[in-house]
């Protein structure tokens, strides 16, 4: 019985120390996940303020760095703005996977979040986007959607942010979230917003459907 108590204790000299490393070693694993977890509960509640028109996948017909792959985005969000005369604000989630694990890998792709001053058309973004990235079959170069914030498309573009090999990029979010009380506005920052607004409020003008008076008048 003595020999076994020994034996015992030598065992748990010897391993006791490697549990104690495997258990913190684990222990701060959890934390580093559930610090991710924050963190991206924290962005989802900060940007989910903004009024998001589109969620979209854009992919690409063929290899591209993960440079090429940004200056494409910008050329598209640059066409765009030209397009509604306005800017675009997005936030991006970009993704790629490489092969194992019982995993196939996955290119380069973007999802994004839209929104506007102005209604965003679902097929427009996604043929601008195709006329610069190319075409694939059945129209897998980009799906750009309505976006519903009950669906988890939030969440789902930013999924990648802590990844090695993902990333995430913000384009005037400015114009919809507002800023702390305490950091005063310049003179550039309240004329870009005025503006913004005044694009608001014409859009809204155009879109609001005419009156039932009007309707008559233009009838006669």
């Amino acid at each position: 019985m003595l020999l076994r108590l020994c034996s015992f204790r030598s065992r748990w000299n010897s391993l006791g120390p490697t549990i104690f490393a495997g258990q913190k070693e684990l222990d701060m694993t959890k934390l580093r996940i559930a610090a991710r977890y924050a963190n991206l509960e924290a962005y989802e509640a900060w940007l989910k303020n903004v009024p998001w028109q589109l969620f979209c996948t854009f992919t690409f017909a063929w290899p591209v760095s993960d440079p090429q792959a940004q200056k494409v985005f910008r050329e598209f969000t640059n066409r765009l703005e030209k397009l509604i005369r306005g800017p675009i604000v997005f936030v991006r989630g970009d993704e790629k996977r490489f092969s194992g694990c019982g995993m196939p890998g996955a290119p380069r792709h973007f999802h994004s979040l839209l929104a506007a001053h102005q209604h965003l058309n679902p097929q427009v973004v996604a043929d601008l986007w195709m006329d610069m990235a190319g075409r694939r079959e059945n129209g897998a170069g980009a799906n750009a959607r309505i976006y519903d914030p009950n669906l988890g498309g939030l969440a789902y573009t930013l999924k990648f942010i802590n990844e090695p090999d993902g990333d995430w990029a913000l384009g005037n979010l400015d114009l919809f979230l507002q800023r702390s009380p305490k950091k005063e506005m310049n003179h550039r920052e309240r004329r870009r917003l005025s503006r913004h607004s005044i694009r608001v409020h014409s859009a809204l003008s155009k879109e609001r459907p005419r009156g039932h008076g009007e309707e008559l008048k233009r009838a006669k």
